[in-house]
């Protein structure tokens, strides 16, 4: 997950969150050299691809998309109680990303320092 900060009136763009973060839907160019524009295939890019043909084969038996597998997979090696702690986080996350949209300026610092706590938590357990 990268977030967009903003500390002293400079921008910058990070993995890790922080205090008024907001969240950016970023998904990496894969196979692509930003330089030449030519499609370049590593070990990591062909992974990504298998997973997502994988998640695209057993989607319709499975009810899941590509972002629901690729979660489900970083997760596979959580034990139960790591799992269910990342499922409530994802909700507690959504939560509160909701309630930081719908609070009045004045009364944000308190959500966005209870929204960093989550984050923060989320990261740890490497949800």
């Amino acid at each position: 997950m990268i977030y967009k900060c903003e500390v002293a009136g400079k921008i910058s763009y990070t993995d890790e969150p922080c205090l008024g973060a907001k969240r950016m839907d970023i998904e990496p160019s894969l196979g692509l050299d930003k330089f030449s524009g030519k499609k370049m295939t590593g070990a990591d890019v062909a992974t990504e691809k298998r997973r997502e043909q994988l998640a695209d084969a057993i989607g319709p038996a499975t009810g899941i998309n590509r972002q629901q597998f690729s979660t489900e997979v970083r997760r596979h090696n959580h034990n139960s109680s790591t799992k269910a702690e990342c499922r409530q986080l994802d909700q507690d996350l959504l939560d509160a990303e909701a309630m930081e949209a719908a609070t009045p300026r004045e009364n944000l610092r308190t959500i966005q320092q209870d929204l960093l706590l989550l984050r923060k938590q989320f990261k740890e357990l490497r949800c």
